[in-house]
């Protein structure tokens, strides 16, 4: 029952590296076409069911190559 999907990735220094709605679209490690360094990354995703609920999700990830 998900209609809406928002999802964001940031750098530690707030940086927004990357920006989908669409929910088969993951971030591959690429920022302005260069490979992102091994680092902690932050994520944002905003989710809108089909009951008008909206759920924000946010933590980190570590990217590891």
């Amino acid at each position: 029952g998900v209609i809406g999907f928002h999802m964001q990735i940031y750098n530690r220094w707030g940086e927004l590296l990357f920006d989908t709605v669409d929910n088969s679209k993951g971030w591959d490690g690429y920022y302005k076409g260069r490979i992102c360094p091994p680092d902690v990354y932050i994520y944002k995703i905003d989710f809108k069911f089909i009951d008008g609920r909206e759920v924000m999700k946010f933590g980190d990830i570590a990217l590891i190559r």
